[in-house]
């Protein structure tokens, strides 16, 4: 991965560029070996919490007043800042100075002026980490960025400046004091004008100040330089654009199915699109999970985490006569890992999926061994069911996992499901939110995948290649030899769906074979 910071007198750009390049065959083999299942090396250690302290990047040395408002009240009233400034030049004084809008804020603060040989760099480096940690802010100007870019792989200084952050302290710079920290804290090209600066905390990326940031993902393989200019008081979320980075550096198209055709080797899924719960579906899911001997795990995880560790049995669940329902709350690694979460999964016979937002399943999970689990369920024989952003996360391609909102259909970084129906973008609410025209651009960029839209209080219940349809209404199918034309965008979109009415089945073989043979050119195009 090649950083390149660039400053300039009027604004300030900072480009971490990818490289583009396709993984060597090596590195796919060892993809293709962990499988659908776990992460690759590129996406593991993405913390989906963002930053826990605060960073405050500025375009140059007037600072917007939103990000001085930042920086004061995350230090509290009775801190002190500390300064990294220029080198401490008693011939030329301007180069170890505060800056102003410090002074004007009345913050107190101390200054770091960094000696003029570079043989003390790794005294000064030492002494730079012990000031860092007695504080709760520090501020990094143009002056001072250059002495710390060459001590910056010092593990001392890097250790006391990640626990600021974890201590929830603030860390900004302004110019070129910015691109220091972008070098570390950022996988994507940020560029930010005069009287202008981002606030980061959390995962949440806000605009503030007079002029534009311009946010840039390098061109890959199979995707063309991205930007997206954004205004005060504009927002982006952090992980989503680290994940849509990182994906574009490993060459791999998240939108060309690796996991083969659309059908299920063994066990059974109920993919259920939103809405109440039929009680014939019901039935079948508690059937196809072993009946009266059924060990049945809930995952509500598809809410925040608070709101998950609140959430009760189903009440489909509750009303059924089976041996257990445990519900597992668990996200993440740590959580992941705990004896009740593993032992509960390794002896499970059918897995539920709640309702929610599906990007949350993924930051729940990845990175740790949950979807080896679930697969094993169904390898066993089991049955894995879900509604509404439980039946989405079914599908091998994730459509509407946009964290800032579900009507993106396609979001960069959040595009990978867990892939137990392979080849397949499942949509749900489908016919009563009159989603059919939303599904159309995901197979006409990705001609690969079988669209699936599910209407709500309706079943897809799928067992080897045969889908049945089970509920109140019906499932809708959309392969790229159907796609509208341009001369036909304005027509009916549902007349380009093969319609499943409930109570009725089909091969979906035989809707792959249209698929995998797509038309020359995207129709239409």
């Amino acid at each position: 991965m090649k950083r390149t910071p660039h400053t300039t007198a009027s604004r300030l750009t900072i480009f971490i560029l990818l490289s583009g390049v396709l993984p060597n065959a090596a590195a796919l083999q060892a993809w293709d070996d962990r499988g659908p299942m776990r992460p690759d090396a590129g996406l593991k250690n993405i913390q989906p919490d963002g930053i826990q302290g605060t960073l405050i990047l500025a375009g140059g040395e007037t600072l917007p007043e939103p990000a001085v408002a930042a920086f004061v009240s995350t230090i509290g009233d009775q801190a002190t800042a500390l300064v990294i400034a220029g080198d401490a030049d008693e011939s030329n004084p301007a180069t170890s100075k505060s800056p102003a809008w410090m002074a004007e804020a009345g913050v107190p603060h101390t200054l770091f002026a960094w000696r003029a040989s570079d043989r003390e760099a790794e005294a000064d480096a030492r002494t730079l980490s012990a000031a860092i940690n007695m504080v709760r802010g520090v501020w990094i100007t143009a002056d001072g960025a250059s002495r710390l870019t060459a001590v910056g792989g010092n593990r001392d200084v890097a250790s006391a400046f990640q626990k600021l952050l974890d201590r929830g302290g603030v860390i900004g710079g302004a110019s070129a004091g910015a691109a220091v920290l972008s070098q570390t804290m950022f996988d994507f090209g940020i560029e930010i004008e005069p009287n202008t600066a981002i606030l980061v905390h959390g995962r949440r990326m806000q605009v503030v100040g007079k002029g534009e940031v311009t946010l840039t993902l390098a061109k890959c393989d199979y995707r063309e330089l991205e930007q997206v200019r954004l205004k005060s008081p504009s927002t982006a979320d952090l992980t989503q654009w680290t994940r849509a980075a990182r994906t574009r550096n490993l060459g791999i198209d998240p939108g060309t199915p690796r996991l083969g055709q659309p059908q299920v080797q063994s066990g059974s899924l109920v993919i259920v699109g939103g809405g109440r719960m039929p009680q014939s579906v019901a039935d079948r899911f508690i059937e196809l999970a072993g009946g009266p001997e059924a060990r049945i795990v809930y995952l509500p995880t598809a809410v925040p985490r608070d709101e998950a560790r609140k959430q009760g049995v189903p009440r489909f669940l509750q009303q059924a006569e089976i041996a257990d329902v445990t519900v597992l709350p668990q996200m993440g690694r740590r959580e992941v890992a705990e004896p009740a979460f593993q032992e509960a999964l390794k002896s499970a016979t059918g897995i539920w999926f709640g309702g929610g937002r599906q990007w949350n399943f993924v930051d729940a999970y990845e990175d740790t061994n949950a979807i080896q689990l679930f697969h094993d369920v169904l390898a066993r024989g089991g049955v894995i069911g879900g509604s509404s952003a439980g039946a989405t996360i079914q599908g091998e391609f994730l459509v509407r996992g946009h964290p800032l909102g579900n009507t993106i259909m396609m979001a960069e970084g959040y595009e990978r499901g867990f892939g137990f129906l392979p080849g397949t973008a499942i949509d749900q609410h489908f016919a009563q939110r009159r989603r059919q025209p939303d599904l159309i651009p995901v197979v006409r960029q990705h001609p690969g995948l079988l669209g699936i839209g599910i209407d709500e209080s309706t079943a897809l219940i799928v067992q080897g290649h045969t889908a049945e349809v089970l509920g109140d209404h019906a499932a809708h199918f959309l392969t790229s030899d159907k796609l509208p034309t341009a001369d036909t965008a304005a027509a009916n979109f549902a007349s380009f769906y093969h319609t499943v009415k409930s109570g009725e089945s089909l091969d979906l073989r035989e809707l792959q074979r249209a698929a995998s043979n797509p038309p020359a050119a995207p129709i239409g195009e």
